[in-house]
């Protein structure tokens, strides 16, 4: 059985959900709480869970995916082959439980003619599926006695060496090597658990081989950091030099005034110098007429 894709209009906090999964191999990667188990519970429940819940259960599964706001339906719809034969399964959940088969162009929409169809080709039980191949991981390992207790173990461990050590065609040593690589390409020299570089060396003294990725974008950032510190250094030195520039140009305007005060002393000065021999005769004949003026009263009482 290959899923091929898994659509929901609302199933728990997604919307819109539409995931078209590729062959061989696919991982689902994303932040916590993005969504990834939700994921896996809307394949689980698609395949295995009866929109026409009992009471309890409807109450459940209300409870973890039915929307808080703005409905009361979820809806599921997953594509799947099996050998030649495509499928396209839909069930929906809440107040218009429903569901509908569509086998290769054979339309199945009661419960039992659809469990039927899907159980001729899963093989294995319900319980091994939900607790096996939908477990998380922090319950794996109780789930796993519980599945022992309940169903035939050689079909188990039959099942689990074909889902974890082929995989598809991929090994467990194979993947393990594949990620870890990839983990020394992305954090080669970096301390994951302090979240810098090795050793703390940073840009000042980087590592020069065996460079990750985080690494080489952590040098990265400190190099620009660097380049942003000398750029507002220069731009401060700019400022104080634009500041003195302004000091000097009203200098130069004083200047400039006083030259122009000079030049008009000057130009005076210039028009004065054609006229200082008569000034100087004008001023001879004023000093002759002031000796004059002081000798008059003598003058006049010898006339008198």
């Amino acid at each position: 059985m290959k899923i091929k894709r898994i659509q929901s209009q609302s199933f728990a906090g997604l919307s819109n959900l539409d995931i078209r999964f590729q062959p061989g191999l696919n991982i689902v990667l994303g932040a916590n709480e993005a969504g990834k188990s939700t994921v896996v519970d809307a394949i689980m429940h698609g395949l295995l869970t009866s929109p026409h819940l009992k009471s309890r259960d409807r109450d459940v599964f209300s409870y973890r995916f039915m929307p808080r706001t703005g409905g009361d339906t979820v809806d599921i719809k997953i594509e799947f082959d099996q050998g030649s034969r495509s499928y396209v399964l839909e069930k929906y959940y809440g107040s218009q439980a429903a569901m509908k088969l569509n086998a290769g162009g054979t339309i199945y929409t009661d419960e039992e003619s659809i469990k039927e169809e899907l159980q001729s080709f899963l093989e294995l039980g319900e319980q091994t599926l939900r607790s096996i191949v939908f477990a998380r991981q922090e319950s794996f390992k109780e789930m796993l006695i519980e599945v022992q207790q309940k169903e035939n173990l050689d079909n188990i461990q039959q099942f689990l060496y074909q889902s974890f050590i082929q995989m598809d065609g991929v090994s467990v040593g194979k993947l393990q090597g594949l990620i870890e690589e990839k983990i020394r390409t992305l954090a080669s020299n970096w301390d994951r658990e302090n979240g810098k570089p090795a050793g703390n060396r940073g840009i000042d003294n980087p590592w020069r081989r065996q460079v990750g990725l985080i690494l080489k974008a952590y040098y990265e950032k400190e190099s620009l950091q660097q380049k942003a510190a000398e750029t507002l250094k220069r731009e401060e030195q700019m400022a104080q030099q634009a500041e003195e520039l302004k000091h000097l140009e009203k200098e130069i305007e004083q200047v400039e005034q006083e030259l122009e005060q000079m030049a008009a002393c000057e130009e005076d000065m210039m028009k004065r110098q054609p006229l200082e021999p008569e000034l100087q005769k004008a001023e001879k004949q004023v000093d002759q007429l002031m000796n004059v003026i002081s000798q008059w009263p003598a003058y006049r009482i010898e006339l008198g």
